[in-house]
């Protein structure tokens, strides 16, 4: 019986004890999928490793090293997630998870950017799991859409072709037949594409993949011009519910595509249009509608309206889904809207990501038009640098892109640059079609910079090489033009040798008409040539009025009257006002005479207006009234002959309006508007009556006669003017939106006005009364930089410089001050400041800048301009500003006596109960922070008394920060217990003021101070979430990693630390971050250690121990098993390092050898370590030894290996691990020796 009471006692045990076991297995791996599906995903890998290793042989290790593959996956380490996901395949290839194994491998290729490896292991995947139709059907139709997005079609096609044949039951049977789809409408097989998705429609259950299908169809008939079957496509996606918003969009540019391909753009525009004023649709479909939009617009020419597209478009896309293309168009839209620096600005922006890309023509493109732009801004050094960068493309531009830069150079005027331009892309092409064509274009640039010798023999060249060609066809007839028309002499000697052969003709011929004629040329020659109206007057004097051609008298009299008229008004420019007023008599003389003698001739008109004109100049200089004025013009609207009587009127509305009698001139312009509604005149009245009525009030019609002008003379030459006073007109009548719009189109579309230089002002002004300060600041800077450097400085008494008002300076400091740039605000404030001549604003400008320093953190600096303000200022309120700030900046220098001085003479002055109670408070803390805790509760007792009926919010708030800063003070005095005591009645009995919040930190850091190591963890776990937002936070992580770190607890030790790391302000904290990469190095997360340090070096290159932190990132290198890395860095360190250092480093190249099993070059590093016997520490001169010693015995050299085991049981004591291990080696190498 006792035999089988012991047998059944073992068997109870052992069943118990396998019971105990399975349930801390169920435990240990619910624990870790519970911190996995909470997120701690570092946690959970380590906690899964731990689990395989505890239990290797349990159902749940495979689960278990799939969720570690999983976790690396879902953090973004996708290598790592590889690594362990191929473990996983390898090893665990029956476990329940292996689908999703294969799948998520396969996909952390893809993220890692290794597509074909990613199609090699989908394709495999498919081999594996082929008794499955959905897994490995999956596997097919990702892999055969990455060979299809590599380019690959042919693999592509294999992989949807798989699943067509073997995998009719699978959900991935009708996907695969679209994705085929997709291949046969790339291939341009259309029929076949049509086919293919009809399949797919017609037994599609699924929407999504339904319209997908209908969407592909669809641009297929578009393509082959089937618009009837297309339309219908696309109206059944538009009609079907419950579609993405993705394939709507599609849908809807295709319907815009139809109209076209029908001509109609304005349909397509319009129907673009109306899908955006839906609400529901997407920010990202959004964008890229308005893309599609502004590419219409670019392809009609609207270049405006691509801008306009393309700028809300952004607003909608992320920087990422916006493609370099739309960045390109919108370009080119800028450009063509003459907005030079936004074009080359978007230009260099695309450079910088396209100039490493090795395959496409864009790079080689936007330096293209980075040139055309150069060329336009007359910066022919730019051009020719963006010219030889263009060169470094030169094997992607086509014949149309060389073209585009020679006539870039060519419209500018640069013929040499064009024409070398021409000869390097002359070279570079062999095909007989585009060199023909490129050596005649080169002969028209030799023609048009007038080289017609070069011209003649590169046209000559063209015929002897192609002869028949076209283009050599063309060049011949060019050669003949050249040779019948140029002689190859200098303008000078053309002009010369034209003259001697006409006198010469003068002298030969003798019939009288001929000679008359030839006269007549000679002084039109002068005219035309030389401006030489004198000589033209010699000639024509000669056969007027002597001739009988009715024709050559009326030229030669013309020419007369012109030439002395304009050598009259030379004279007068010249300051020879008395020979001026003799020549227009002579010039009066020959008009007259024109006038009288031809009275049907063209010119009678302009020599009538001419006539009064001379008339008005001289009764001027006579100093004749304005009456005598009128009746010249008046004579002329009299005279029924006279037909030009438009331009007198505009002529007598300009001298009234000159005058001032704006009634009058407004009767004439309007007389103008009225009799004459097609003179050339009637923009001018336009605009000078919508300004008439402007000045007098009229501001109804004021606007309707700009409004006016703006439709029929948009881009007319008094458009800037008349948008100005629109502008003007519009604030008057309270519509200051419309106004502000209408200035910005005056600002855009005439930039180079003077006019838009008022607007950038006046716009500016407005956004900086609004409180937009980004756009106030832009116009302002728009204006500065436009008017500044044209300008000189206007003297010493005016407040402007260089035509800007010198407090433009001081809103533009005040802008970038709102914008927290604080360098710029600065400079603008000082130029203010020593510009202003009025005290007054002098002061503000004082103020800013002391407060703009203050906040930059340049607080001596603040300090001084505060004391001048409130030693110098006449304004009571900014002294008093400047007394409160000094009080502040003292206080937060730590000159707390000072500050304690500053703040009594501020209760003194102040008439405010609760500016008393804050200086009173203030007074009270500075006490407290000079160590005086007496003196300050005495003080916080008066408070209460004098101030309980105060502000109860301020009162609540000061009560709550005195009692902190006196747990501070006791704390700074070496007192915690009762500090503590201190920091727990702010937290109890003022819970919701903001001294709890530090107050709360400080009791968890106490309590660690006074090892209560449990409460102090509790409070500062528990602090995030009663704070979340609190200044505190990096400091409360910190104080809990050095805890964490106290009790090995290195994973939650290196959480802790790095939230700390992460803190915007403690992430510079030197200390905080050794913490931080000490912990890394405690957990094992070297990766995250290397960005550490990294960090560290960057941060600190001057610290004392910035060296060895170099030597401890190559160790890193060494620990995270990147032997060649480590290698390689720790070398480079060596020839900066001492000797000390150099052992280090030594040894840890010695490890990376030996950790990669290469003995004999980790023997020969740690031999290098013998030379430095005088500087080895005792944990290296061992270890060493050891490793010599190892290596020798994996050599095969166990005489030697055993010597140095010897060497370490000499230095060593047998009792300590090196001696043992060293005699242990010792024996079993004696055995082998023996053997």
């Amino acid at each position: 019986m006792k035999k089988y009471l012991i047998i059944l006692s073992i068997f109870l045990f052992w069943v118990n004890s396998a019971y105990s076991q399975k349930l801390s297995e169920i435990n240990e791996y619910a624990h870790a999928l519970k911190l996995f599906d909470n997120k701690y995903y570092e946690a959970a890998i380590a906690q899964f490793r731990q689990f395989i290793i505890d239990h290797p042989e349990s159902p749940k290790a495979g689960g278990a090293q799939f969720k570690i593959g999983e976790s690396f996956f879902l953090t973004g380490n996708y290598e790592s997630a590889f690594q362990e996901l191929e473990k996983f395949t390898i090893k665990y290839y029956n476990s329940p998870e292996i689908e999703k194994g294969w799948l998520l491998k396969a996909e952390a290729l893809e993220k890692l950017g290794k597509l074909q490896k990613a199609a090699e292991v989908y394709i495999l995947g498919s081999h594996f799991l082929f008794e499955k139709d959905n897994p490995a059907s999956e596997c097919l139709l990702r892999g055969g859409k990455i060979y299809y997005k590599l380019g690959n079609t042919e693999k592509a096609k294999e992989c949807f072709n798989s699943i067509i044949l073997n995998y009719r039951a699978s959900k991935n049977y009708l996907q695969a037949k679209l994705e085929l789809g997709k291949i046969f409408c790339e291939e341009k097989k259309f029929k076949d594409c049509i086919k293919i998705t009809g399949e797919v429609i017609k037994f599609a259950s699924d929407d999504n993949l339904l319209c997908n299908a209908l969407l592909l169809r669809g641009e297929a008939y578009l393509s082959i011009d089937n618009l009837k079957n297309a339309a219908r496509d696309f109206q059944q996606i538009l009609r079907t519910r419950k579609i993405s918003p993705d394939i709507s969009y599609k849908a809807f540019l295709g319907v815009a595509k139809i109209y076209l391909k029908k001509g109609e753009p304005d349909n397509a525009i319009t129907y673009i249009n109306s899908y955006l004023k839906a609400r529901n649709v997407p920010d990202f479909i959004r964008g890229k509608s308005l893309v599609e939009l502004g590419n219409i617009h670019l392809s009609l020419g609207n270049y405006k309206n691509s801008e306009r597209s393309y700028l809300r478009a952004f607003k909608y896309l992320k920087e990422k889904d916006v493609s370099i293309k739309t960045h390109f168009n919108l370009g080119i839209s800028f450009k063509n809207n003459n907005k030079i620096d936004e074009a080359s600005n978007q230009f260099k922006k695309i450079l910088t990501k396209v100039e490493n890309d090795s395959l496409s023509k864009f790079p080689a493109k936007v330096l293209i038009e980075l040139l055309k732009l150069s060329i336009l801004k007359k910066d022919l050094r730019k051009a020719n640098n963006f010219l030889d960068n263009i060169y470094k493309y030169e094997n992607r531009l086509t014949p149309e892109m060389w073209m585009d830069i020679v006539k870039s150079f060519e419209n500018a005027g640069y013929y040499s640059n064009a024409s070398n331009v021409l000869e390097k892309a002359i070279k570079k092409f062999s095909r007989k079609r585009i060199i023909d064509e490129l050596i005649f274009y080169k002969g028209k640039l030799y023609e048009e910079a007038k080289q017609y010798d070069k011209a003649l023999e590169t046209y000559k060249i063209l015929i002897k090489d192609f002869p028949g060609d076209t283009p050599a066809e063309k060049a011949k007839t060019r050669l003949d033009y050249i040779n019948r028309i140029y002689s190859f002499k200098t303008e000078n000697e053309k002009f010369d040798e034209e003259v001697r052969i006409r006198r010469k003709l003068i002298a030969l011929i003798g019939k009288p008409d001929e000679l008359e004629n030839i006269t007549l040329q000679l002084g039109k020659f002068y005219i035309d040539f030389r401006r030489d109206y004198q000589k033209a007057i010699e000639e024509c004097k000669q056969i007027f009025p002597a001739s009988k051609s009715r024709k050559i008298k009326e030229e030669s009299n013309r020419i007369l009257a012109e030439s002395y008229d304009n050598l009259a008004s030379i004279s007068l420019i010249n300051g020879d006002s008395s020979l001026a007023y003799s020549l227009y008599d002579s010039a009066l003389f020959y008009y007259h005479t024109y006038i009288n003698s031809f009275p049907v001739s063209k010119f009678r008109e302009k020599a009538i207006i001419r006539t009064a004109e001379i008339g008005i100049i001289q009764a001027k200089a006579a100093g004749k009234g304005i009456s005598e004025i009128e009746n010249v013009w008046n004579t002329l609207l009299e005279d029924p002959g006279f037909k030009s009587k438009d331009y007198v009127l505009m002529k007598l509305g300009n001298l009234y309006f000159r005058k001032g009698n704006l009634s009058k001139s407004f009767e004439k312009y309007k007389g103008l508007i009225k009799k004459y509604k097609d003179s050339q005149y009637v923009d001018e009245c336009i605009f000078k009556i919508g300004f008439i009525n402007y000045n007098d009030g009229r501001y109804d019609e004021a606007e309707n006669y700009f409004r006016n002008y703006i439709r029929r003379y948009p881009q007319g030459f008094y458009s800037p003017q008349v948008r100005y006073y629109l502008a003007r007109t519009l604030l008057k009548k309270g519509k200051a939106e419309e106004s502000k719009i209408i200035l910005e189109e005056l600002i855009s579309d005439f930039y180079y006005s003077v006019y838009s230089d008022s607007a950038s002002l006046w716009v500016g002004e407005s956004y900086f009364k609004q409180g937009e300060f980004k756009k106030a600041l832009e116009r302002f800077m728009e204006f500065k930089q436009k008017v500044l450097p044209d300008s000189k400085l206007i003297g010493n008494e005016t407040n402007y410089i260089a035509g800007i008002p010198t407090r433009l300076f001081l809103e533009i400091g005040i802008l970038y001050d709102s914008l927290g740039e604080y360098k710029n605000s600065i400079n603008e404030l000082n130029t203010f400041i020593n510009l202003e001549k009025e005290n007054s604003e002098k002061e503000k400008g004082i103020i800013e800048l002391a407060n703009v320093l203050y906040k930059a953190g340049e607080k001596e600096k603040a300090l001084e301009y505060f004391k001048r303000i409130r030693t110098t200022s006449l304004n009571e309120e900014y002294r008093n500003e400047a007394e409160k700030k000094i009080a502040n900046i003292y206080f937060e220098l730590g000159k707390f006596n000072t500050a304690l001085k500053a703040y009594e003479n501020l209760i003194k002055k102040s008439t405010s109960l609760d500016d008393r109670m804050i200086f009173t408070a203030q007074k009270i803390v500075c006490l407290y922070k000079s160590g005086n805790i007496i003196s300050g509760d005495r003080g916080v007792r008066k408070f209460e008394r004098e101030f309980a009926n105060g502000n109860k919010k301020i009162f609540y708030e000061e009560s709550a920060r005195f009692r902190l800063e006196n747990g501070k003070a006791k704390l700074k005095k070496n007192n915690p217990r009762r500090a503590l005591v201190a920091f727990r009645e702010v937290v109890t009995k003022w819970k919701n003021s903001k001294a709890a919040v530090e107050a709360e930190y400080l009791k968890g850091l106490v309590l660690y101070q006074l090892n209560e190591f449990d409460e102090a963890i509790n409070t500062l776990e528990s602090y995030p979430k009663k704070f979340p937002r609190s200044p505190f936070l990096g400091q409360v992580y910190n104080t809990l990693g050095k805890i964490y770190s106290s009790f090995n607890r290195h994973v939650y030790a290196y959480m802790a630390l790095k939230k700390a790391a992460e803190d915007s302000l403690l992430g510079r904290n030197r200390l905080i971050l050794k913490n931080y990469i000490t912990s890394c190095l405690n957990a094992g997360y070297y990766d995250e250690r290397m960005k550490a340090i990294r960090k560290y070096l960057k941060l600190f290159p001057d610290a004392d121990d910035f060296f060895q932190k170099k030597i401890d990132l190559g160790i890193t290198y060494y620990l995270a098993g990147e032997y060649e890395e480590g290698i390689k860095y720790l070398r480079s360190l060596l020839p900066q390092a001492n000797s000390r250092e150099e052992v280090e480093i030594q040894f840890y190249i010695g490890e990376c050898y030996f950790d990669s099993k290469m003995f004999a070059k980790a023997l020969a590093e740690y031999l290098k370590i013998r030379f430095y016997e005088k500087n080895l520490d005792e944990q290296y001169r061992v270890t060493t030894l050891e490793r010599i010693a190892r290596c020798y015995e994996q050599l095969k050299k166990f005489d030697k290996a055993l010597r140095f085991y010897r060497e370490i049981v000499r230095f060593e004591s047998p009792n300590t691990v090196f001696g043992r291990e060293a005699n242990k080696r010792i024996k079993i190498i004696q055995e082998l020796i023996k053997k």
